[in-house]
């Protein structure tokens, strides 16, 4: 596959921090990033190179963003340069409709999630580059076009000149004829001369008698079909064309005495090929007695192989175009929906933040606020999750922690995470599951995640009081699970597209469902990655829908790996209650304050004992003096981050291998397998919730005496282990 050609992004701001901060998140792109640190500088860049989007500062000294973009708009070169403004201050609508109405694609405040920039950045570069192509294209397809009128010029010139050397030898064969007409000696050189240049002219041509047979044909026409004189004279014309109506129709006006010029027919040759003709005929007449035919014969075949070519140029052309429209429309849609999804929790988490800390609310309004921010902030956390997940699929490495699973108690706890919102929506629901179902070797989190998100889908799109049934059973081979229905059902126009991603039946800003459109997409994924398959059925709208996802039933490891997977949030299973942490001593590093700070809170409300560490250099003066049950560290940190830390620590303590958990924002799966090869024992990825985390920690400390006594101790006393309920 060749190379992609990098593209150059502008990055357009007055404080190197930002700058620096924008072109670390955008190096990943891995294209070329040019950074400027005035209005002044850009438009000199922009002038002298081409850029695939320009990220612009709006309050800027001198110039600022809006002028820039205006001038920007005045070069025709830059009018279409997609521009996205950046600023810290909101101030009122009228300054981002003035950034729309210059010409903008968006505009962003700071600070940014640097995933959202890197995902505009992408399809801004993508939409480049398939611009670029269209553009290559159509210049191919133009170059084409010269081609083929240069080689009609030529040809039409070579006719003219043909024609007119025929005219006039003919007319010096006349004035001979005329002149030494009792000279036969002379006048059968002159025949001979006519039959010679007849013979060897640059176009075929024959006669045919008035029952179709031909009577004779120069030798540029035999050599044209393959034929030899034997196999050509005295056989009718019509088997020598590939299209009967065509000399039907051929015959029929010549006989009328109609002169054919340029008349596009198909002949075959010798060896079954086909050869496209232009032939031009007239008929020798005596009186009313049809004589023969003149006809001469001119191939075609390269002309219509180029003008073929050029339709399928043209046709490739239209479709990328069409493609690229598509794209365009889709991305806008996307972005749409993705903007609302986003900042319609955002504005409820930050109204009851504001509300909660004016402190005039009631405990029972503080609690219902709280309820609020966590169940908007884990719909954020979903959104984010599904768009890394497609973004995995994307680049394909969605990879599959494989085990033994029974599908039965993965669709039961689906079932069950979905309970609360079929009992909000009072739907009659249904769950058939054969007996003695056996296990499969699959990834229970992903195959449960699939569940969800098609029972999910169900709930979104039926009705109160509606009713959903999923039934599992095995069919042959597979496990066949059907989610079933009664709701707003799928048209037949969107059912081909139904599991494409980005894609929903409504993407209109009216829509009564929210969501991104990608769970479905999610699910074909990692349905196909188990080697299973998923279809939709449905009879219409407002008649249901019917999924199926097939199943094979494998016991035997698809690929050479552990099967046994690593603690991580995904295959975690929190405990009913939990354990208390006394005795256990904990080592927390991370560079942020705030997130230490929350998480030394945590494990103390559970009697653990937390030492914190901003930097790996004070989390080794630590461990210097003091020796940690657990090492809880942060793995993107500044100057060094936690997979060096880690390294030094197994390097330095051999003997002494401390417990450690990896804490991390990036959500990749090689940045899990990367933290365990490099000594981690566990990994969570943020946000983590703290019963999910105090639990890890008992699990790892586990092995430690103090730890063991203690969960000892706990079990033996009455009820569930003490530990104060964290935040």
């Amino acid at each position: 596959m060749q190379e992609k050609h990098k593209v150059n992004l502008l990055l357009v701001d007055d404080h190197l921090d930002n700058l620096t901060a924008m072109r670390a998140v955008l190096e990943e792109l891995g294209e070329n990033i040019v950074t400027v640190d005035s209005g002044k500088k850009a438009l000199r860049r922009l002038l002298d190179e081409e850029f695939a989007l320009v990220l612009l500062d709006v309050d800027m000294p001198l110039l600022d963003g809006f002028e820039v973009a205006e001038m920007m708009r005045q070069v025709k070169k830059l009018q279409h340069t997609p521009i996205i403004f950046l600023t810290a201050f909101y101030q009122n609508e009228s300054q981002v409709f003035k950034g729309y109405s210059l010409g903008a694609v968006d505009y962003l405040f700071k600070p940014f999630e640097p995933e959202i920039l890197k995902a505009k950045a992408r399809f801004f570069i993508d939409l480049y580059r398939k611009n670029a192509e269209i553009q290559v294209q159509a210049q191919l397809l133009q170059e084409g076009n010269q081609k083929l009128d240069q080689l009609n010029a030529d040809l039409e010139r070579r006719v003219n000149e043909r024609t007119s050397q025929l005219r006039a030898a003919v007319e010096n064969l006349q004035r001979e004829i005329a002149e030494r007409k009792k000279a036969e000696a002379a006048l059968r050189q002159r025949e001979q001369d006519l039959t010679d240049f007849v013979e060897n002219a640059s176009v075929g041509m024959h006669w045919v008698g008035h029952d179709g047979t031909i009577l004779w044909a120069n030798q540029t026409e035999l050599d044209l079909l393959g034929y030899t004189r034997d196999e050509y004279f005295g056989r009718p014309i019509s088997e020598f064309h590939a299209d009967q109506t065509v000399i039907e129709d051929i015959l029929s006006r010549l006989g009328s005495k109609e002169t054919l010029c340029n008349y596009e027919a198909r002949l075959r040759c010798k060896d079954g090929s086909i050869k496209t003709v232009l032939i031009n005929s007239n008929v020798k007449w005596q009186g009313e007695e049809f004589i023969h035919t003149y006809c001469f014969t001119r191939d075609i075949s390269e002309l219509k192989e180029a003008e073929q070519a050029r339709e399928e140029l043209l046709a490739r052309e239209q479709l990328a175009r069409a493609e690229a429209e598509t794209a365009n429309r889709l991305k806008d849609e996307f972005l749409a929906t993705l903007s609302h999804e986003l900042r319609t929790p955002m504005n409820s988490i930050l109204g009851w933040i504001k509300l909660l800390n004016g402190g005039t609310l009631n405990t029972e309004t503080a609690e219902r606020a709280l309820e609020t921010i966590e169940r908007n902030a884990k719909m954020q956390a979903q959104l984010i999750e599904d768009i890394l997940d497609v973004s995995r699929i994307i680049a394909g490495k969605l990879q599959l922690q494989l085990q033994l699973v029974s599908f039965d108690a993965v669709v039961k706890a689906a079932v069950e995470t979905m309970r609360p919102a079929l009992e909000a929506k009072n739907i009659k629901f249904h769950l058939e599951l054969e007996r003695g179902l056996p296990t499969t070797l699959g990834d229970s989190t992903r195959l449960q995640q699939v569940v969800w998100n098609l029972l999910s889908n169900a709930v979104k799109f039926t009705p109160t009081k509606g009713e959903i049934t999923i039934s599992l059973r095995r069919a042959e081979a597979t496990m066949q699970l059907q989610v079933q229905d009664n709701g707003q059902g799928i048209s037949s126009a969107f059912l081909p597209y139904i599991f494409d991603r980005f894609r929903q039946a409504d993407g209109s800003t009216t829509r009564k469902q929210g969501g991104l459109g990608l769970g479905l997409s999610i699910v074909r994924r990692v349905v196909e990655l188990h080697g299973g398959t998923v279809r939709a059925d449905s009879a219409g709208e407002g008649k249901g829908a019917t999924f199926t996802l097939d199943l094979p039933i494998n016991t035997t490891r698809l690929f050479n790996g552990n099967t046994e997977p690593a603690l991580t949030n995904s295959n975690f299973h929190k405990a009913k209650h939990l354990p208390s942490l006394a005795q256990v001593q904990v080592l927390v590093v991370d560079d942020q304050e705030d997130t230490r700070e929350l998480i030394c809170f945590i494990l103390n409300q559970c009697q653990a004992q937390t030492k914190g560490a901003g930097t790996a250099q004070e989390a080794l003066a630590l461990l210097q003096e003091w020796q940690p049950n657990v090492l809880v560290s942060d793995l993107g940190m500044p100057g060094e981050d936690g997979h060096s830390l880690i390294t030094r620590i197994r390097a330095a303590w051999r003997d002494t291998q401390i417990p450690a958990l990896a804490l991390t924002g990036y959500a990749l799966d090689e940045e899990r397998q990367r933290a365990l090869e490099n000594g981690f024992q566990a990994y969570l990825t943020k946000p983590v919730s703290p019963d999910e985390l105090i639990s890890m920690i008992a699990r790892l400390a586990s092995d430690s005496l103090p730890v063991k006594k203690n969960l000892n101790q706990a079990k033996s006393s009455s009820g569930s282990p003490k530990c104060r309920e964290p935040l």
